[in-house]
């Protein structure tokens, strides 16, 4: 609730199941797995509106979205992102995400 009583939506992000293939990961990553195909979550979209970016909100939204799937109950090797610049990449890689070997787009951060 921000002030006044007003509700309104300042960020978000969207997870969802996904899989990643074992060819697709960096050598030294798919040396140590067993299985062709490896769980993971996708983070779909992570969003600050225009007004709070630079108030350090994507990184508690990040932050979120990596706890909660630690905690799970299900099997997850990774969270997958698909950032949408190199902006965004960058962001993504200053928390420890590592591209794919398929697209410096795509990147994936271990749990």
């Amino acid at each position: 609730m921000l002030p006044g009583g007003r509700d309104e939506v300042i960020g978000y992000y969207t997870p969802s199941a996904a899989s990643v293939l074992l060819d697709s990961l960096p050598g030294y990553r798919a040396g140590k797995l067993r299985y062709p195909v490896i769980p993971a979550a996708l983070l779909g979209r992570l969003a600050v509106a225009h007004r709070f970016i630079g108030e350090g909100l994507g990184k508690v939204l990040l932050y979120d979205a990596i706890e909660r799937t630690r905690r799970a109950e299900i099997a997850c090797y990774a969270v997958i992102v698909d950032a949408k610049d190199e902006k965004a990449r960058d962001f993504y890689i200053a928390f420890g995400f590592e591209p794919f070997k398929i697209s410096p787009l795509k990147l994936f951060f271990v749990l």
